[in-house]
């Protein structure tokens, strides 16, 4: 879009860059923290926090066109847009590997890998939309499109185990535990069993 088209001033490409190339630093940071988040409340969880916040952040630049001229507040919202969504790309990554079978595993991999090469034609598209549309529009229609997925996210939440809950299940003493609370039942089904041969014991005699 042009200047005209926007009725505000660009933002200085070397500025942009600049924004563009912390996004890296600062997705690592999000990254360390989300794998702590995830560890707390759990990776879908997790992943559907911070693609929530990446939806809010789309739609915000799409409802602020009166704001576009405020170049700090628009940059802070695109920031915070792309680093809580690519943040937790490994927390949803985990969750596919470990609930997809080993047979498949290479194919739902490759998918995703698929669904990451898309980009380039939703970029085609989303060029084509802001031509015919605008920038405000366009990013409505996305955030609009990005929050339909939660949904199914929400529906999948009771499927997926909590880190803390596969910790605890994979913890040395939990096998420990498992053999306490199993004692009685078994001491129980040992005194039923003597009960059964002294019972049998009497019969033969009594034959």
């Amino acid at each position: 879009m042009s200047r005209k088209t926007l009725g505000t001033p660009e933002v200085d490409p070397a500025t942009f860059q600049a924004v563009s190339a912390s996004l890296f630093g600062l997705t690592a940071l999000g990254t360390l923290l989300s794998n702590k988040v995830g560890k707390r409340i759990g990776r879908l969880q997790t992943v559907m926090a911070g693609f929530m916040i990446g939806v809010c952040c789309t739609f915000s630049l799409g409802v602020l066109q009166s704001v576009y001229s405020m170049h700090w507040l628009m940059l802070a919202i695109y920031v915070t847009r792309c680093v809580s969504q690519w943040s937790t790309g490994a927390q949803f990554g985990s969750v596919i590997a470990d609930y997809t079978p080993k047979a498949t595993r290479g194919r739902w991999k490759a998918l995703t890998s698929i669904c990451a090469a898309s980009w380039s034609g939703s970029a085609a598209f989303g060029g084509w939309m802001i031509n015919k549309l605008g920038f405000g529009p366009t990013f409505v229609i996305t955030a609009i499109m990005q929050a339909s997925v939660i949904p199914v996210w929400a529906i999948l939440l009771p499927l997926v185990a909590r880190e803390s809950e596969i910790l605890a299940a994979a913890a040395p003493g939990a096998l420990g535990s498992l053999e306490t609370s199993l004692e009685p039942h078994r001491q129980d089904a040992m005194n039923i069993s003597m009960q059964d041969i002294h019972c049998n014991a009497s019969a033969r005699t009594e034959g």
